[in-house]
């Protein structure tokens, strides 16, 4: 408990002290001064009540991983100086409620893992961070996302949303800027899931600070942009298990900090770019299940970092080359379903790392 120089309580700490009861028994008109109060991580379950909206001074809200359930009280729209609501990691069902987007200086919007449906709201604004996956949201991403300028974090995985992946997420670059400075901060996008159709944005490769692009798991059709290749910050990039066609753009070997990269379960054909034996940090390359019919794999003999590799399920069809050997941390392989030559190098199956070889 937190008190300032006049006696009164501002903020109340009480997290992971297994806490069991329901917040109908808190005296929320007991301080009328409260700014930040966490209950991470206990054992209170029941709904969260209207009454919270007289802590009118609360800045700072978590009730994560607890046991909630009910619906988000629109009163909380009356708490006007919140700029952090973390209430992931409960049973919250119901909607999210428009009345949110009343909050203009709500910074962090995270209520993942609960099991909210219907849309998300429209009006949201000023947001950081949003949070909203595994939950049962639906219907499209609304397009006023296009005005969240100072976003960074974007997931909603992991729910039945539908619909294009907004343009307007695209047309920002060309209301404000023409190379994508709108979105300076952004660093995550995942939207992995869901139901969603259209093309990647190539615009999504401008955005300087990116370190994570996850579309995978959706109904994503037309090509790779060669534009993700300008993402200098980008470490992860999973589009797997979509309807992705034409070939793997040469310009990915150019994102140096690239550690992760799936591909699976598209229809890329094409050759296997040898540019990507520059990608020094790659340590996990999922390019299985789709048309790949060439490669120089002699060229992924330099990836040393790398511990998974499956091009499995492709139509390849030259020798495997003994510069795989090269891979000293290798230690999951699949080149199986291909048209490979017979022959296995004895200095591959001698590879100390390897636990997996198909």
């Amino acid at each position: 408990i937190h008190c300032n120089h006049a006696g009164r309580v501002f903020g109340i700490n009480l997290t992971s002290i297994s806490l069991n009861g329901t917040l109908l028994e808190f005296s929320f008109s007991s301080f009328p001064h409260l700014a930040y109060l966490d209950l991470y991580n206990n054992e209170l379950f029941d709904i969260i009540p209207p009454q919270i909206s007289n802590l009118s001074k609360l800045e700072y809200l978590d009730f994560s991983t607890n046991k909630l359930f009910g619906h988000i009280p629109s009163e909380i729209s009356l708490l006007t100086h919140l700029t952090i609501l973390h209430i992931s990691r409960n049973q919250l069902n119901g909607s999210i409620p428009h009345e949110v987007g009343q909050l203009n200086f709500l910074n962090h919007l995270i209520l993942d893992s609960n099991f909210l449906g219907g849309p998300i709201p429209r009006n949201l604004k000023s947001l950081f961070d949003m949070k909203l996956c595994i939950n049962q949201l639906n219907g499209a991403i609304p397009l006023s996302i296009g005005n969240l300028t100072n976003l960074r974090f974007l997931f909603l995985y992991h729910n039945e949303l539908s619909g294009i992946i907004p343009q307007e997420i695209e047309n920002l670059k060309k209301k404000y800027t023409k190379t994508f400075d709108t979105y300076p901060n952004l660093t995550f996008i995942d939207l992995s899931n869901n139901n969603f159709f259209g093309e990647i944005l190539s615009d999504w490769g401008r955005c300087p600070q990116l370190s994570l692009l996850d579309v995978s798991i959706n109904n994503i059709t037309g090509n790779i942009p060669f534009e993700i290749g300008e993402s200098p910050q980008l470490q992860y990039l999973d589009l797997s298990s979509n309807y992705i066609v034409g070939e793997i753009p040469t310009q990915l070997g150019n994102i140096i900090y690239l550690n992760r990269i799936s591909l699976s379960g598209n229809k890329l054909s094409g050759r296997i770019p040898g540019e990507l034996g520059s990608l020094i940090n790659l340590e996990y390359l999922d390019l299985s299940a789709n048309h790949l019919s060439n490669f120089v794999l002699e060229s992924l003999g330099s990836l040393v970092k790398l511990y998974y590799l499956n091009l499995s399920h492709n139509k390849l069809s030259q020798q495997i080359p003994i510069e795989l050997d090269n891979l000293i941390h290798l230690s999951e392989l699949d080149l199986s379903h291909n048209f490979l030559g017979e022959k296995i190098s004895s200095r591959i199956c001698r590879m100390e790392s390897l636990e997996k070889l198909n």
